[in-house]
């Protein structure tokens, strides 16, 4: 099953050892998920490296560490090999950071896991899936 992760999760799992981080923590065990995600995803996190750092209490070291397991659970996807929907994804995302994650979301017909509380209109809300 694949699943678009949105950065969000990513940097909630960072920032603390809550749920988020369980999830990848069970999935390096069962491997039921392939998380895929727009590659920049990975250059967004690493420039934050020293904020997520700050706010976790935890060194840097421990980030790169703790990041290097959740970056081995999710593949990087170009942007070219989903930008052919990236209008209809413009339409579909409630900001324009979103859209790549949408594009990805409509080009693999996979949910995206967010806890964007535009994506439902819930904070609450896990898995969005487009309409087809």
């Amino acid at each position: 099953m694949f699943v678009v992760v949105d950065a969000n999760r990513v940097f909630s799992a960072l920032l603390t050892a809550g749920e988020t981080f369980n999830v990848f923590l069970l999935n390096s065990l069962t491997r039921k998920i392939d998380f895929i995600a727009p590659e920049f995803l990975f250059v967004e996190i690493e420039k934050h490296i020293d904020e997520i750092s700050e706010r976790s209490n935890l060194s840097e070291e421990e980030i790169t560490d703790i990041f290097g397991f959740i970056e081995e659970q999710i593949t990087p996807v170009p942007f070219k090999q989903f930008t052919g929907h990236a209008e209809k994804a413009r339409q579909a995302s409630p900001h324009d950071k979103d859209v790549p994650y949408f594009a990805l979301a409509l080009k693999t017909g996979a949910p995206i896991w967010s806890r964007e509380k535009a994506f439902r209109g819930s904070p609450r809300s896990a898995l969005f899936r487009l309409p087809t």
